[in-house]
């Protein structure tokens, strides 16, 4: 399996980081969280999280159907491949984990908060243009809370240590809304 990893216990949902890959060319770490699955063969040790301690782990139904839809395949050597989720999703997802930390009252959860805003403002700086979503409201509405307050959330000194010196907190709005665009609702039952 290639990395270290271990049995899944308890009844209630789980959270799991994976660690040390024997590929150098796979991710250095994955954290999943998942139900409890009788028959699992998860064999080793793996390092249990805390339900709630989790970067940018997210559980809603609408980002697991994003993750099969804005996703594409890394190849890591001869037939086995790694699907990685879109750059522009990576930003939404953890547009997501800074509410969640937001409304967290741990102490550390404002360095974690730090780290997914300037993860944001990095990912936002090398979008592609094969880079482009649509997303459900749901998940649109993350982006939404977080532009609400990027005045104080990319203050000038974020921004410079990022990658957007000499750039105005708008510009990182307009490639954002360029990139992840809300899916237009068709309503059924409607009289045209």
């Amino acid at each position: 399996n290639g990395y270290e990893t271990g049995q899944l216990t308890g009844e209630k949902s789980q959270s799991y980081r994976f660690t040390k890959p024997t590929n150098a060319l796979a991710p250095k770490t994955i954290e999943i969280s998942t139900g409890r699955k009788e028959g699992i063969p998860i064999r080793q040790k793996a390092i249990h999280l805390d339900e709630f301690d989790m970067s940018a782990i997210v559980c809603e139904p609408y980002f697991v159907d994003l993750l099969k839809t804005h996703s594409e395949l890394f190849k890591i050597e001869g037939d086995l491949s790694l699907p990685v989720a879109k750059a522009s999703l990576l930003v939404l997802t953890k547009c997501y984990a800074v509410e969640n930390l937001k409304r967290s009252a741990r102490g550390t959860d404002k360095e974690k908060t730090a780290k997914h805003l300037a993860d944001i403002l990095r990912l936002t700086n090398v979008l592609q243009d094969k880079d482009r979503i649509s997303v459900p409201e749901p998940a649109y509405k993350h982006l939404e809370n977080l532009l609400a307050e990027q005045a104080t959330l990319f203050p000038r000194s974020r921004m410079d240590q990022c990658g957007w010196k000499k750039r105005d907190v708008s510009e990182v709005e307009k490639t954002l809304r360029d990139f992840i665009t809300k899916e237009m609702q068709i309503k059924t039952g409607s009289k045209l």
